[in-house]
């Protein structure tokens, strides 16, 4: 089980999380989003021995991954169906957020009492 959650979070990254980087990439309004897929990328592959050793942190990981998706899923939806962002520099910043704390939360970092308590999903 271990060495095949291993190799599954490394495949979401390169399959699905660096997709999304090189398409955003190309979108010059819209680079800080993907330097949030493109960290989160990092530290998924950098810590996905100790992620899929640690079924807590696995369970943990699928959940945020699957609001992660979400978030990706509505962000598309405004920015370029709806076209009802008046700031779109707000969300790539509240994804970017959102990023932070899913590799705070998985990494086992402290949250200081000027964090906020909940996650940051759109």
């Amino acid at each position: 089980m271990e060495l095949g959650a291993k190799v599954q979070f490394i495949g979401f990254v390169d399959a699905v999380l660096n997709i999304y980087v090189r398409v955003i990439n190309n979108l010059f309004e819209f680079t800080a989003l993907a330097y949030a897929l493109t960290s989160l990328g990092v530290f998924i592959k950098d810590n996905a021995k100790s992620i899929s050793e640690d079924s807590s942190k696995t369970k943990t990981m699928i959940m945020l991954l699957e609001h992660l998706g979400e978030d990706l899923t509505s962000w598309r939806e405004h920015i370029f169906i709806l076209q009802d962002t008046a700031d779109i520099h707000y969300l790539d910043s509240s994804f970017f957020s959102s990023c932070m704390q899913i590799e705070g939360i998985i990494g086992n970092k402290e949250v200081s009492a000027d964090d906020e308590d909940c996650m940051e999903f759109f």
